[in-house]
C-alpha cells in the first residue's frame, strides 16, 4: 500500500486558514476502542455553515502485543475510517516507541505493504488498514503510541503497549506412582518446558523433605543413558520458548508405606522461585487432577461475546473416591469469568468422582472492555494436598471478532457422512477435520484460521491414545484403543491469536458389537514411557481365553484362543461365525488386547492372562474386563502380577446362563 523508511521525517501539511479559529477540533470516545476526530475540512468557504466536517474513526483505540519471542515478530492491526460523505481526510501517522534505560533499539515498525508515506488521502467512507509489528530484541518491556494528525494537528493517540517478556516454566503439578511393592522399582517421566519469551535459565534441581526412597536423573533421549545432574551434559543451562526437557523420577520403596515428597526446580522465573512437583507413592488418599492446574488464560476475549472453555477433573487417586463440594470464582474475581454446566448436583450435592473418573464443567469469559482481567477458580475436594486447589484465571477483552470452530467426524474407512456423535466399536479409528471453521473478520479467506487446538475431554479409564500426527493438526485421527465414551474438544485461532468463543465437540461412543468381548490392559510402574513402540520397550502380557474342550490345555492349539492361535475354529466346521479372534498383540506395553466372540456355544468359557516378558521393566498390574451383548458385566482391576512366567487365571463366562465367576488365581506356569 505504502512504503517508508524508517527513521523518515514526516511533513504536516498546512492547515486551511482560519478554519480552526473558527470550527477547532473536537475529539471524542464512542465506545470502548473507538477513537474519532471531527474537524473543519472546506478551506475555500467563508462560512462555517458550509464547512463540510471530517470524522476520523480510528479502532482499536489502544494496542497491545502479546507476549512475543526475542527476534519473532508480532502484528497488529489498525483500522482507520473517514466517516465524512464528502471530503477527503488527509492524514499523517507517527509511531513512537518510548525510551528505556538500556534499550537502544528500535522494536516497533510498520509492515512493509502498509507503511504510511507522509501524507495519506483517505477517500469518504473509506478506511485503510495499517500494519503495527512489534520485534523484540531485548527483555525490557517496550510501550509506545501512534499519533494520528489531520492538517498539521495532533488529533489522535493510540497508546502501544507490550506483555512481559520474561521466563515462564511449566510441569505438572503432581506425579503419581501408584502402588509399588518392597524392592521394587518404578519409574516417571516428567516434563518441563519454557512458555515464556524470555530464556529459562536453569539453575539447581533437588528434591525437599522424606525423598530417601526417590532419585532423578536426564534421559539423553529414548537410547541414551540417564545422566546424574553433576554429569557433564546431563541438562542444558537454558530453555527458549516452548524448549522441553524430560526428567526421569524413579522409585525404590524400602516398604509398603506412603512416600511424599516434593521435586523442586530452581530458575530465573520470577514467578516461581523455586517450581514445586508434588511427588506420591504407595498413597491411600484421595487425589484430583484439573486441566490446566497451573493456570487457564483465555488470551483475548470478544467483547460482547462469551468465551467457554472446557475444564476436566480426573480422580488420580489408585483406590479412593474424590469428592467434589465446590467449583466457583473467587470473591475478588473479576465478575467477566462465571462457571456453568456443573456435573452431578453441584453446588447442592458434592459431586462423587470414582477410581479413574472424570468429570468436566465450563468456565466462561465475557470481557466488557479493552482490559486485562483477572480471577481465580477454586475447586473444594477431599484432596488433603490441593484443598481448596485455586487456579489462576486471565484474559484480555478485544474488539477482534472470535472464530467459529467447527469440528466434523467420522470413522475411517466407513462411507458415512460427516458429524458430531458417532457409534463406533473399539480399535476404529475416527478422522476429524476442522477445515470448516472460520473468522468472521475475514469470511471468504480459507487461510485465516492459524491454528488449532483438539483435546481429549473425556475417555475410558486406561486409554493411552493419541491423536495422530499431532493435536495442532486441522485434519488429525485418533484410535479408539478401548470401549467407552470420548469427547473431544476443537478451538480454533485466528491470526491475531483470538481464541474461539466457543469450542465444537465431537461424541463418539465405541460399544463391542461381540456377544463376548475381553478387554485386558496393564501398568507397569517401572515402564517411564507405556506409550512408546517397538521391540523391547514394554512389557507383554497376553491375553488367553480357553474352550472347555475335554482336550483343552492352555497355551496350545485348537482350544486356546491367544497370540500362536488368533482364530481358532470352534462350533460349527463350516462356519466362521462362531469362532473367536484376538485382534490385537501387544508386546510393548499397556495394551489393549481383546478376544471376541460371536454366537457362542452354551458352555462355561475360561479366561486367564500370562506374563510373556517382562523386558526388564518389572512387575506389571493387570485390568481385565468383560462385555457380554455390549454391556460390560465384569471388570477386575490392577491384579499384581510380579514378574515373567506368571499365569493368572482370572473366571469364567457361563454363556448358557450369561453370567462371569471369578477364579482370581496366580501360578508360576501354565495350570
Amino acid at each position: 500500500m505504502w512504503k517508508l523508511s524508517r527513521g523518515q521525517g514526516l511533513q504536516a501539511p498546512q492547515r486551511c486558514p482560519g478554519v480552526a479559529a473558527r470550527g477547532g477540533w473536537r475529539i471524542a470516545l464512542l465506545g470502548a476502542g473507538l477513537l474519532t476526530l471531527l474537524a473543519g475540512a472546506a478551506c475555500d468557504s467563508d462560512s462555517i455553515a458550509e464547512v463540510e466536517k471530517v470524522e476520523i474513526a480510528v479502532e482499536p483505540g489502544s494496542i497491545t502485543f502479546p507476549s512475543v519471542a526475542l527476534n519473532e515478530t508480532a502484528t497488529q492491526t489498525l483500522f482507520v475510517t473517514n466517516k465524512s460523505t464528502k471530503a477527503t481526510a488527509k492524514l499523517q501517522f507517527e509511531l513512537l516507541e518510548d525510551p528505556r534505560p538500556g534499550d537502544r533499539v528500535r522494536e516497533f515498525g510498520w509492515s512493509e505493504d502498509t507503511t504510511p508515506d507522509g501524507t495519506v488521502e483517505v477517500k469518504p467512507n473509506e478506511t485503510i488498514a495499517l500494519t503495527v509489528t512489534y520485534t523484540p530484541q531485548d527483555t525490557i518491556k517496550d510501550s509506545g503510541k501512534i499519533i494520528v494528525t489531520h492538517s498539521g494537528n495532533r488529533t489522535i493517540e493510540v497508546p502501544v503497549d507490550t506483555s512481559d517478556l520474561e521466563p515462564d516454566i511449566a510441569g505438572p503439578a503432581r506425579v503419581i506412582f501408584g502402588r509399588v511393592p518392597a524392592g521394587g522399582t518404578a519409574l516417571k517421566r516428567l516434563t518441563l518446558q519454557n512458555e515464556g519469551r524470555a530464556p529459562l535459565k536453569l539453575e539447581r534441581f533437588e528434591f525437599g523433605s522424606n525423598a530417601e526412597e526417590f532419585s532423578f536423573c536426564f534421559p539423553q533421549g529414548d537410547e541414551g543413558p540417564c545422566l546424574d545432574a553433576e554429569q557433564d551434559g546431563a541438562f542444558p543451562e537454558e530453555l527458549t520458548y516452548l524448549q522441553t526437557l524430560d526428567v526421569r523420577i524413579n522409585y525404590n520403596p524400602r516398604d509398603d508405606g506412603e512416600d511424599l515428597t516434593v521435586f523442586q526446580v530452581y530458575s530465573n522465573d520470577p514467578d516461581e522461585r523455586p517450581f514445586e512437583i508434588d511427588i506420591s507413592a504407595n498413597g491411600q488418599e484421595p487425589c484430583i487432577l484439573v486441566s490446566d492446574e497451573t493456570g487457564i488464560d483465555f488470551v483475548t476475549g470478544f467483547i460482547g461475546g462469551v468465551t467457554a472453555r472446557t475444564v476436566t477433573i480426573t480422580n488420580c487417586s489408585p483406590n479412593k473416591d474424590l469428592e467434589v463440594s465446590d467449583i466457583s470464582m473467587l470473591a475478588g474475581s473479576d465478575e467477566v469469568f462465571f462457571v456453568d454446566s456443573l456435573p452431578g448436583n453441584l453446588p447442592d450435592e458434592p459431586l462423587i468422582i470414582p477410581v479413574d473418573g472424570t468429570a468436566s464443567f465450563v468456565l466462561n469469559y465475557a470481557p466488557e472492555a479493552e482490559v486485562a482481567n483477572e480471577g481465580t477458580l477454586e475447586i473444594r475436594s477431599n484432596d488433603t494436598a490441593k484443598d481448596p486447589l485455586q487456579i489462576p484465571v486471565n484474559g484480555r477483552g478485544s474488539n477482534n471478532a472470535c472464530p467459529t470452530a467447527v469440528a466434523k467426524a467420522r470413522i475411517v474407512g466407513s462411507s458415512g457422512i460427516w458429524g458430531t456423535s458417532l457409534d463406533a466399536i473399539p480399535l476404529d479409528t475416527i478422522a476429524f477435520d476442522a477445515s470448516d471453521s472460520t473468522d468472521p473478520d475475514d469470511p471468504n479467506n480459507a487461510s485465516a484460521i492459524q491454528g488449532y487446538e483438539w483435546t481429549v475431554v473425556e475417555r475410558p479409564a486406561d486409554s493411552t491414545a493419541q491423536f495422530s500426527p499431532n493435536a495442532r493438526s486441522a485434519t488429525p485421527q485418533f484410535f479408539l484403543d478401548l470401549a467407552g465414551r470420548y469427547v473431544f474438544e476443537l478451538r480454533v485461532y485466528d491470526a491475531n491469536n483470538t481464541p474461539s468463543c466457543e469450542t465444537s465437540q465431537i461424541t463418539v461412543i465405541a460399544v463391542p458389537d461381540e456377544d463376548i468381548h475381553v478387554q485386558l490392559v496393564w501398568d507397569t510402574p517401572g515402564d517411564p514411557n507405556q506409550t512408546d513402540t517397538g521391540v523391547g520397550r514394554g512389557t507383554d502380557l497376553d491375553l488367553h481365553v480357553l474352550n472347555p474342550n475335554r482336550n483343552a490345555n492352555w497355551n496350545a492349539s485348537p482350544w486356546d484362543c491367544y497370540w500362536l492361535n488368533v482364530s481358532p475354529n470352534w462350533g460349527s466346521n463350516s462356519s466362521s461365525n462362531d469362532d473367536p479372534s484376538l485382534d490385537i498383540d501387544d508386546t510393548d506395553g499397556a495394551g489393549p488386547e481383546n478376544i471376541n466372540l460371536n454366537n457362542p456355544e452354551d458352555l462355561a468359557y475360561r479366561v486367564g492372562v500370562y506374563y510373556f516378558d517382562d523386558h526388564g521393566y518389572g512387575p506389571s498390574y493387570a485390568t481385565i474386563r468383560i462385555y457380554l451383548r455390549s454391556t460390560l458385566v465384569f471388570q477386575y482391576r490392577d491384579k499384581y502380577l510380579e514378574r515373567t512366567g506368571q499365569f493368572w487365571e482370572v473366571g469364567t463366562i457361563d454363556w448358557s446362563g450369561g453370567a462371569v465367576s471369578s477364579i482370581d488365581r496366580v501360578t508360576n506356569s501354565f495350570p
